[in-house]
């Protein structure tokens, strides 16, 4: 079974811990996220993770990342 999961706020302190659990269970992690936000996602695991870096207010970003 495939798994997949968006996390919004996923480059902040608590989003990147979820982040980090998820890869570990082989889920397929797709963050979106502010620029302008710290990446506190480990370099380790940026090849398993999808990063889309757009505001929340764009809806055409968000349809997007869905």
């Amino acid at each position: 079974m495939y798994k997949h999961t968006l996390i919004l706020g996923g480059k902040g302190l608590i989003g990147s811990h979820l982040v980090e659990a998820m890869v570990f269970t082989g889920i397929s992690v797709r963050v979106f996220d502010r620029a302008s936000v710290n990446l506190l996602i480990a370099p380790a695991l940026m090849p398993q993770v999808e990063l889309i870096e757009k505001d929340f207010s764009d809806a055409e970003s968000l349809r997007y990342a869905l």
